[in-house]
């Protein structure tokens, strides 16, 4: 987006949140971390914000909204439904079927906790699975809201970042020159001046 649509995202919130005045140095912080972001997303997080969040949000609370939205706009089920889905599978497809999942993280989920494994195991063991399952689940849509909140900025810094050390790992990792590879040209000793007689 560009600045002055920035600037009419702020003034909405401003105006929302009256007794929390965006500062002029605030301000240029704020649109310094939003621009990056397409303004009609922009628009959509400033009215989510006005209808759910109670305070002012902050950058990273705005870059948070982002996720959130886009995780509803791809319909990303709920925990307990993602792990109902997951539980139903196993008598409407078997240990030997391919579920069709209703979402990527469902199916991401479900690789990652061995789908097959749990047809085999014992019903005994559900609530186990079950705290795994959503721990794997919520991790993962954790995830989902730490990357769109990294800045197109830090994310350049990252990847300069690893290609740095990338550099000084193979740089630690090369074979130092063995000592007596070292000895096996010894240089060349200086020549000794002849002799000479000395008439006197």
């Amino acid at each position: 987006m560009t600045v002055p649509q920035a600037e009419l995202l702020l003034t909405r919130l401003a105006t929302n949140w009256p007794k929390a005045p965006l500062s002029a140095a605030k301000r240029l912080q704020y649109i310094a971390c939003i621009s990056d972001l397409p303004f009609g997303v922009g628009e959509l997080v400033v009215s989510h914000a006005l209808s759910t969040r109670t305070w002012l949000p902050e950058i990273a609370e705005f870059r948070r909204i982002v996720a959130e939205l886009q995780q509803a706009a791809t319909n990303r089920p709920a925990p307990s439904a993602a792990w109902q889905e997951f539980r139903e599978a196993v008598h409407r497809y078997g240990m030997s079927g391919t579920p069709a999942w209703s979402h990527p993280a469902v199916k991401a989920t479900a690789d990652s906790i061995g789908f097959r494994d749990f047809c085999l195991s014992d019903t005994a063991e559900a609530p186990s699975w079950r705290a795994r399952f959503l721990q794997i689940y919520e991790a993962q849509a954790e995830q989902e809201v730490r990357d769109v909140q990294i800045l197109p900025s830090v994310r350049r810094g990252l990847a300069q970042l690893a290609e740095s050390m990338n550099t000084w790992r193979l740089a630690i990792q090369a074979p130092a020159q063995p000592a007596g590879q070292l000895a096996a040209h010894p240089a060349a000793a200086p020549a000794t001046p002849a002799l000479t007689q000395n008439t006197h």
